[in-house]
C-alpha cells in the first residue's frame, strides 16, 4: 500500500477546493445557460423547453386563496355628497391609504395638505370643498371622527361619511 505524503495530500485538497470554487462562481454569472437546472420555485413541464418560471398564484399555494378572497370581500361604504360607494380595503390600510388608491383609479377625487405633527387635512373630497366658515369633517358610523385619515384604520362594514361643518 502506498503512503500519501502530507504534501501531496494538501495539493489534492487544494485543487478540489479551487475545482469547486471555479464551479460555483461560474454557476453564479451563468444560471441563465446551465440546461435542465430547476430552482425550488420552479416546475418544468416535459413540454416546457424553458427555464422560466411558472407564475405564484393564489391557487399554487395553499391556503392563499381563501385569504385573498377574504381580503376582498372586507369592505367600507364611503358617502360623500350623493356619492355612496363600497371601496375594498385590506388589513391595516389607513383611511388616506385607501382614499389615495381610490383617487388613482379616479373612483374618488380629493385634495388636502399636510400639516407636520398633525397628519392630512382633506380640504375637497368629491363634490364637497371647504368654504369660509365651513370645514370637512368624517363621521364613523355616524360618529365625527376623533382622528385623522392618516392613523385611522377602518374596519370592514364601516361607513365613512363626510359633512361640511
Amino acid at each position: 500500500m502506498h503512503k500519501i505524503s502530507h504534501k501531496s495530500y494538501t495539493k489534492i485538497l487544494i485543487t478540489l477546493f479551487l475545482i469547486s470554487l471555479s464551479l460555483f462562481i461560474f454557476s453564479l454569472f451563468n444560471f441563465d445557460k446551465i440546461e435542465n437546472t430547476i430552482s425550488p420555485v420552479q416546475t418544468l413541464n416535459k413540454e416546457q423547453k424553458s427555464n422560466t418560471p411558472t407564475p405564484l398564484t393564489a391557487k399554487s399555494i395553499p391556503g392563499m386563496e381563501k385569504t385573498i378572497e377574504d381580503a376582498k370581500t372586507d369592505s367600507i361604504t364611503l358617502k360623500v355628497g350623493e356619492l355612496n360607494i363600497k371601496l375594498g380595503i385590506l388589513p391595516g390600510q389607513t383611511l388616506y391609504e385607501i382614499l389615495l388608491a381610490e383617487n388613482n383609479k379616479k373612483l374618488v377625487t380629493f385634495k388636502g395638505k399636510e400639516y407636520t405633527g398633525m397628519g392630512f387635512f382633506v380640504t375637497d373630497i368629491g363634490d364637497l370643498h371647504e368654504e369660509r366658515s365651513k370645514y370637512l369633517m368624517y363621521y364613523i358610523n355616524g360618529v365625527e371622527a376623533s382622528e385623522g385619515i392618516s392613523v385611522y384604520i377602518p374596519k370592514s362594514g364601516d361607513i365613512v361619511e363626510w359633512k361640511l361643518n
